[in-house]
């Protein structure tokens, strides 16, 4: 039996392809760019099953990674009462966070983001 050293979840399944075709697959899942009930439920139960090993998490450097990551953590807002089952706590972040990005490429927010913004 493989030893599992970790489980990283990934946003966009083009990565998820090409570090399985790589070799790179410990334990990878990806919500397809989406925090859908089904990972959810899966993420929670691979950790009560994987107790002592880490959780991380790889999205976008942008509001909608943030709030796929934080939807991965603490769960959401449309279904807080269902928290306890569908949330990973010990989840952390990996990647490059908003200060990676140069000045230059920084745009101003839209509406949709200012509205996800509040959501996060």
């Amino acid at each position: 039996m493989k030893k599992i050293d970790f489980i990283l979840v990934l946003e966009k399944d083009t990565i998820f392809h090409y570090l399985r075709d790589l070799g790179f697959s410990d334990m990878l899942v990806s919500g397809r760019g989406q925090t859908d009930l089904s990972t959810r439920v899966l993420l929670r139960k691979l950790r009560d099953h994987f107790k002592r090993i880490p959780f991380y998490c790889l999205v976008d450097a942008n509001l909608s990674g943030a709030y796929i990551f934080s939807t991965y953590r603490f769960g959401s807002e449309d279904k807080a009462y269902d928290s306890l089952c569908l949330t990973v706590p010990n989840l952390e972040y990996i990647g490059l966070g908003i200060q990676d990005v140069p000045e230059e490429n920084l745009t101003c927010m839209e509406a949709k983001d200012l509205k996800l913004a509040e959501k996060c």
